[in-house]
């Protein structure tokens, strides 16, 4: 295969090209030259058509080829380009082609609204078939025929042939189908002859990444006389393999194109000399052409090694450590932690700028990581990848959390003991008549409900440790074949993040803890790939899926640019289980000789030490003389005002079962409203729905005898009409509101520090809230106002307006539509005057 050096005067581009980039060899400033010389030699900007996977990598490959055009003075609109995602190309073709194949592409429809539709579709399925009279049935039944309703296996047609209908009806759309519906269309030769016309040339950029029908479309694109094509990837970093992407078929356009199209990037611009040097050997390998099989086509994947730039120096040691460095442990993977966090403390110590990133293979590394870390202070931004959850743990998960969310009803509880999750047979469910089994058996569901207010992250861990018999929801899955694959799911599942483009993380300060599939693109000073030290039980993995293991390693092992440490378990594995690392030695028959060694050993966080004074600094003559500003809240404020002002003020009483009078009282609902979901705020229909999110806050309190009272005064009070603004405070979009927002502002000689309780903007209008749960005689016009006078509240909405207007002016100079003051025991909207 020939190198490959786009600034060569005789560089050949008049040709289809196949361009292998191995980790770090200058890709993108490829491509950017590559459309420079392309319209140099005559081509038009808007007959290019260059794509990539993701928003982000498009949007930046954008920016780069249009700079690069303009520093060589060539002119071009961005709106003139076709540099996009693939999707995006597909959906522009599509929205300018309408009647071909008679569609709107209006919404798209993705991730979880797509899941609503089903869901819905699901949902409505209940008023034809009966819950209580299925269950019945099925305790007469055999187990699979309860697996298979639960699996839905028998509504797929129907659910199908739903969605389709909804879909063309209403103009929606997939990333699937976008993809589907382009390569149908260009089926038809007058398309191709329209679209022929207005593309010569085609670039696709991560080209490992493409799918059979996505290669196909560009195939009929641009395969052609007079068209070129110009495809550029690294079938070592195919890992894609649950978004489609397919290294099979990257083969299939490598053999298409033909050995004349072969170009390679050899020069690694990213890595030290030495790294490089020492990567060279690690994956050279003696008696197999490479450690990256291809099971289908029983063949290997080229990985010839890679050069440094002939002028590149290798760059200062970090420590006494070889720049590919291996250490290892048995077994203790505390012990391994606190001697990683010893090496990091020293890095940074050395150099705080220094990048580095701990990557893992499953999220469940990531909270082991942090806590061994916070001992050291050391800080990390942990960056997690959703990964597709199963479709049969997602429905298990759907009925735990419809039981969750109403404990009491029997059907969806009869549902989620169905689950595996549970275990239980139908014939069992008899057993839920003995009442105090029942009501243990609820009483975990109201514990699930409190954490499903949380967060999903606390829903699951929950979930894991519930008990419902003699061992916990972890131990019964394990136990199941499928088991360990539902808890890698699970123990994945905790930040939501975009399942079609794995965009580049923000950069934050601290060491960065990344999945390896979402650091790929990416690069780091110091790496330390920890997820390959982790063993795996392997056989539940099919030859595709370990050999896919073997790119991920590739590819967690190319990140870094000065420093990488490689974690290896000395121990004797376990039957049946292997790390992608030990597996990665089965294709070295000499192992890691050659390659330095050191071994873990238990560290312990430094300790700060204090040096010894022999004596005391003699302060200086003069005093630094400073303007005295005492800083206020408001009730210091008012303290200071009424010093010599007594209010008399007639008892209040309270009926039974009433809230007590006191500044608790204030701070519990304070929490609750500052902590409450807002989800949960809009879906409540009764008091009733809010009770388990209360109980999550007051167990084992003195408030736990008041969960009615404070769950009905929390539904009362966000059903209110906000005075005659015209809606009710639950309708307020909590991404534009901001709760218990402190501030500090100038007040005459000093300064004062308040808190707002609720800084929202509605239509347009910008609003405050201010909670009251003032014991007061009624709540009538006079009374209220009579208060709102006697503890300066007028005063006090002055002072939030006036910091908050100031706020809104670094933006757009907004005022504040009113200040409400919210008496919520007796439900009166004040605006304060």
């Amino acid at each position: 295969m020939s190198s490959f050096n786009i600034l060569d005067d005789d560089v050949t581009i008049d040709e289809n090209l196949f361009i292998e980039a191995s980790a770090g060899c200058g890709k993108t400033f490829t491509l950017e030259h590559l459309a420079l010389k392309l319209i140099q030699k005559g081509g038009k900007f808007e007959e290019l058509v260059i794509v990539t996977f993701t928003k982000k990598g498009a949007e930046d490959l954008k920016s780069r080829i249009i700079s690069r055009l303009e520093e060589a003075g060539v002119r071009v609109s961005a709106e003139e380009g076709n540099i996009t995602t693939l999707h995006g190309f597909a959906l522009k073709m599509l929205q300018e082609e309408p009647y071909a194949l008679n569609k709107l592409y209006e919404t798209l429809v993705a991730g979880e609204e797509e899941e609503k539709l089903a869901t819905q579709f699901l949902d409505s399925l209940h008023r034809y078939f009966p819950v209580e009279e299925a269950l019945e049935i099925l305790k007469e039944k055999p187990q699979p025929k309860l697996e298979a309703l639960l699996k839905h296996e028998k509504l797929k047609d129907p659910l199908s042939t739903h969605l389709k209908e909804l879909a063309e009806k209403k103009g929606l759309y997939t990333y699937d189908d976008l993809i589907k519906d382009l390569h149908a269309l260009t089926e038809s030769e007058s398309v191709l002859k329209r679209l022929r016309a207005r593309f010569k040339v085609g670039i696709i950029d991560e080209f490992q990444d493409t799918d059979p029908k996505q290669w196909e479309i560009f195939k009929r694109l641009f395969l052609h006389e007079n068209r070129r094509l110009y495809l550029v990837g690294d079938p070592k970093q195919s890992i894609y393999a649950f978004r489609k992407g397919d290294v099979y078929t990257y083969m299939e356009a490598k053999a298409a194109l033909g050995e004349k199209a072969k170009r390679v990037l050899k020069t690694n611009y990213r890595s030290d000399p030495e790294l490089i040097e020492g990567l060279n050997r690690l994956f050279e390998t003696k008696e197999t052409p490479s450690f990256m099989h291809l099971p289908r086509i029983d063949t290997y994947l080229d990985n010839p090694p890679v050069l440094a730039p002939a002028d590149a120096k290798p760059m200062p040691k970090l420590g006494p450590w070889e720049k590919l460095q291996l250490i290892s442990y048995e077994n203790n993977l505390e012990t391994l932690l606190s001697y990683l966090a010893d090496i990091i403390q020293n890095l940074r110590k050395k150099d705080p700028k220094l990048t580095i990133a701990i990557l893992i293979d499953y999220n469940d590394l990531a909270d082991k990581v942090e806590v061994a870390f916070k001992a050291w202070r050391i800080p990390t931004v942990i960056i997690q990848e959703r990964q597709e959850m199963p479709s049969d743990l997602k429905q298990a998960l759907e009925l735990v959390e419809a039981a969750a969310k109403t404990p009491t009803a029997d059907k969806a509880l009869k549902l989620a003991l169905l689950t595996p999750f549970f275990n239980w047979k139908a014939q069992a469910l008899d057993a839920l008549q003995d009442l105090e089994l029942k009501e243990k058996i609820v009483w975990e569901f109201k514990h699930l409900n409190a954490a499903l207010h949380k967060s999903p992250v606390h829903f699951f861990k929950r979930l894991l440790e519930t008990k419902v018999g003699e061992i916990t929801v972890r131990e019964r899955l394990l136990a199941l074949p499928e088991g360990e694959t539902w808890l890698e799911a699970l123990l994945n599942e905790n930040h939501d993040s975009d399942p079609v483009t794995p965009d580049e993380p923000p950069l934050k300060e601290g060491v960065q803890v990344i999945t390896m599939h979402k650091a790929k693109g990416l690069e780091y000073d110091v790496v330390i790939p920890l997820g390959l030290g982790m063993r795996r039980k392997t056989a539940k993995y099919t030859e595709e899926e370990l050999a896919e293991k073997m790119r991920i390693l590739y590819v967690a092992l190319t990140r870094a640019k000065r420093q990488l440490f490689i974690p290896w378990n000395r121990a004797k594995p376990g039957k049946g289980t292997l790390s992608w690392f030990e597996k990665f030695l089965e294709y070295k028959p000499e192992g890691i000789s050659g390659f330095s060694v050191i071994e873990a050993e238990e560290k312990t966080p430094w300790t700060l030490e204090i040096a010894k004074v022999d004596g005391l600094i003699q302060p200086p003559n003069s005093t630094p003389q400073f303007s005295v500003k005492e800083v206020l809240s408001f009730s210091r404020l008012q303290a200071r005002e009424k010093e010599d002002k007594v209010i008399e003020r007639a008892p209040v009483e309270l009926s039974e079962g009433e809230l007590p009078a006191g500044a608790e009282t204030g701070l519990i609902f304070h929490e609750l409203m500052e902590s409450i979901p807002f989800g949960l705020i809009k879906s409540a229909e009764l008091p009733s729905d809010l009770v388990p999110f209360v109980v999550g806050f007051i167990k084992n309190s003195v408030w736990e005898g008041f969960k009615e009272k404070l769950s009905q005064l929390l539904y009362d009070t966000f059903n209110l009409d906000l005075g005659n603004e015209g809606f009710k405070l639950k309708a307020v979009d909590p991404e534009k509101s901001f709760r218990e927002i402190e501030f500090f502002h100038a007040l005459d000689a000093d300064y004062m520090n308040g808190v707002i309780d609720w800084f929202f903007e509605h239509e347009g209008k910008y609003y405050l809230i201010d909670w009251k749960t003032n014991c007061l005689p009624s709540y009538d016009d006079d009374t209220v106002k009579k208060a709102m006078e006697e503890e300066g509240y007028n005063r006090q909405a002055a002072i939030y307006r006036e910091a908050a207007e100031k706020y809104l002016s670094r933006f757009n100079g907004a005022k504040i539509a009113g200040v409400f003051y919210i008496f919520v025991r007796g439900g009166k909207v004040w605006k304060a005057s």
